[in-house]
C-alpha cells in the first residue's frame, strides 16, 4: 500500500518560493517604514520654520521699536527686549528663554528710518533649511509719537 506524501524535493521548492516572498515582503515594508520616518521629519522641519516666522512677526508686531546691529535684531517691547542673532548655521531667540532655529537665512535687508541706522521699518529675509525655503517681509508701521519724538532729539 502506497502512502500519499510530498517529496523531500517539492517541499524544498515551497520552501524556497515562501523565503523569497517573505523577503520581498519585508523589503516593501523597510522602505514604507523609511518613506514615514522621512516625510515626518519634513513636515517636522517645515513645521519649525512656520514656527519662527511667526514668532518674528508677532515680536516685530509687538514692538514698540525694532533696532538692528550687524546680525542681530532688536525688537523692543514693553514687556522686555527679544533679540534674533542670524548666525552661519542657526538662529537664536534671546528672550525670557533662549530658543535655537537650525536654520540659515539669506541676505537680511533692512530699511534704516533713522540718521544713525539703527532703527528700522522694514525687515526682509529668506530662511532656508535643506531642500526648503520660506520668505520673510515684513513692514513696521510706526505711530507719530514716535516719529516726533525722533525729530525733536
Amino acid at each position: 500500500m502506497r502512502i500519499k506524501a510530498f517529496t523531500l524535493v517539492e517541499i524544498i521548492v515551497v520552501m524556497l518560493l515562501t523565503a523569497i516572498l517573505v523577503s520581498a515582503i519585508g523589503m516593501v515594508y523597510t522602505s514604507l517604514i523609511r518613506v514615514q520616518i522621512s516625510s515626518f521629519d519634513n513636515a517636522g522641519k517645515e513645521a519649525d520654520m512656520i514656527i519662527l516666522t511667526n514668532v518674528l512677526q508677532k515680536d516685530c508686531a509687538k514692538a514698540r521699536i525694532i533696532y538692528y546691529k550687524t546680525n542681530e535684531l532688536c525688537c523692543n517691547k514693553l514687556s522686555g527686549n527679544v533679540y534674533y542673532e542670524f548666525l552661519p548655521d542657526q538662529i537664536l531667540r534671546k528672550g525670557i528663554n533662549v530658543d535655537t532655529f537650525h536654520y540659515t537665512t539669506g541676505e537680511l535687508k533692512v530699511n534704516y528710518i533713522d540718521s544713525a541706522h539703527v532703527v528700522i521699518n522694514r525687515i526682509a529675509l529668506t530662511i532656508y533649511s535643506p531642500g526648503d525655503s520660506i520668505p520673510f517681509d515684513y513692514y513696521k508701521q510706526y505711530g507719530a509719537e514716535f516719529l516726533f519724538e525722533d525729530k525733536e532729539k
